[in-house]
């Protein structure tokens, strides 16, 4: 019997969004960095901001011009937390390229054990068949033996 793997058509579907994801893979890749390095940007200006806060805050400015910079760290954060979104989106991609592989490994399992089972059948009908070969054998040497009487 011929094997039948039943999730066949799930890895061949997950092969073709592999496929895509890994021609997305570079260009995410880079794009992760470019993120990464806009998020160092971010930090550093956020802390520049920061320092200017206090150093304004102990000469005496006014609270209009703290307002200004409390506004403009709150924007840099925001934009830290977009970019960590987006930085934190594309390890997804990497997900459904596991899920494939342990599809894989399973099929190769199962063809195995089906290969396993039809040796174990093929060895078990095996002697039977010789025990049949053996059965006719003598009947033909008694039939011999009674039409020679």
């Amino acid at each position: 019997m011929a094997f039948h793997f039943p999730l066949a058509s799930v890895v061949r579907r997950r092969g073709c969004l592999e496929e895509v994801a890994a021609r997305d893979l570079a260009p995410a890749s880079r794009r992760l960095e470019t993120l990464n390095r806009h998020l160092g940007k971010i930090s550093n200006e956020m802390a520049a901001r920061s320092r200017t806060i206090l150093h304004s805050a102990r000469l005496g400015a006014t609270g209009m011009e703290l307002g200004q910079l409390a506004r403009d760290v709150e924007s840099l954060e925001r934009l830290s937390i977009a970019a960590v979104a987006k930085a934190h989106a594309q390890p997804e991609k990497m997900v459904a390229s596991r899920f494939r592989q342990m599809l894989e490994r399973f099929e190769e399992l199962q063809r195995r054990d089906h290969a396993h089972d039809e040796q174990r059948g093929a060895a078990t009908r095996r002697p039977g068949d010789e025990t049949a070969s053996a059965g006719r054998r003598w009947r033909m040497a008694q039939t011999a033996t009674k039409g020679a009487r």
